[in-house]
């Protein structure tokens, strides 16, 4: 983990941060895939040259995600997709939840409604895939794991990957973010596997409402990509809870779960920095910190039912994926 800041770090920090979320969401950075002058770009974008010149200067001196060439200003290659869906998520997404903190502080039930769901998607569309979500495909592809309702789809990531491994597969995915789905329904039917796949617009916490029971019979496997660590708000009993009720649903599927140890408050620090701030982030949107080690997951699954059948952990992150018997 980074030293702790000091003021002038944090102050820094706070208006670098606005600076480069300036740049970024004006399409500034975009525009600078060939080096060009401040002058032109902001006449393009009706911006202020003299400001933009400052923020562009300081952005190249401060962040490697831009450089001042003698030909004019330029992103450099950090400035690649996952800078920019890290931007999309972290300052985009979550954003609003950091700008109304002091608010959220007093009111936290309006944390996941302050999200910014359209971006949040736009973020995951910039991603290719989390090392959860690869290790989980591979699992379920070298089990041989079919007729896959995944729970919590996102932009459907999971699925294409697993329909385009097998012609035989079949799948269905629930997102409670209607831009999620419209993203997920882009993917598969460009990949020409819509008539294979079907995505649905529901919350996963109510599923009886999202997915008709005649789907319901024809599942034999149920996967949950970094969903169930949305459910710790409050402690462990609303993630319980949830497991039970897919346990009535679907008694005796198999659940396979990818998702991470927390860390803030769940572990002493040292914490792994990105695992951190994502942490900080869960909270003042309304998810919470999951637990911190196997055991406290194990814990959860037990208390609602569950059967553990197999634990995978990777050993360079703290993401895991776990098989349950429901």
């Amino acid at each position: 983990m980074a030293e702790r800041w000091t003021a002038l770090d944090l102050v820094e920090g706070f208006h670098l941060a606005h600076a480069v979320a300036a740049l970024h969401e004006e399409g500034i950075l975009a525009a600078l895939d060939r080096p060009g002058p401040a002058e032109h770009l902001a006449e393009r974008a009706g911006l202020d040259a003299a400001w933009l010149a400052t923020l562009l200067d300081y952005t190249a001196a401060r962040t490697e995600l831009l450089e001042h060439t003698p030909d004019g200003y330029r992103a450099t290659p950090h400035y690649d997709a996952h800078a920019r869906g890290l931007l999309d998520q972290y300052i985009g997404a979550y954003g609003p939840n950091a700008r109304q903190l002091r608010a959220l502080l007093r009111e936290p039930r309006h944390a996941a409604a302050t999200v910014d769901r359209a971006r949040h998607a736009d973020a995951f569309a910039g991603f290719d895939r989390s090392p959860a979500l690869g290790l989980m495909a591979e699992v379920i592809a070298q089990l041989g794991l079919g007729r896959l309702l995944d729970l919590g789809c996102g932009t459907g990531t999971l699925l294409q990957d697993l329909a385009g491994r097998d012609p035989d597969f079949t799948g269905w995915g629930v997102d409670a973010n209607a831009a999620m789905c419209g993203q997920a329904r882009r993917r598969l039917a460009e990949a020409g596997l819509a008539g294979r796949v079907t995505v649905l617009h529901g919350d996963c916490s109510h599923l009886e409402g999202a997915l008709a029971a005649g789907i319901r019979e024809q599942v034999e496997t149920l996967s949950a990509a970094s969903l169930l660590n949305e459910f710790f708000a409050d402690g462990r009993a609303a993630a319980v809870g949830w497991l039970r009720r897919l346990c009535e649903l679907f008694p005796g599927r198999a659940l396979i779960v990818a998702d991470y140890y927390g860390q803030v408050g769940r572990r002493e620090p040292p914490w792994p920095r990105m695992h951190a701030l994502h942490d900080v982030v869960q909270v003042i949107s309304g998810q919470g910190v999951p637990p911190g080690d196997r055991a406290g997951w194990v814990e959860v699954y037990r208390e609602a039912g569950c059967l553990p059948v197999h634990l995978i952990e990777d050993g360079r992150s703290t993401f895991f994926v776990h098989i349950l018997r429901l």
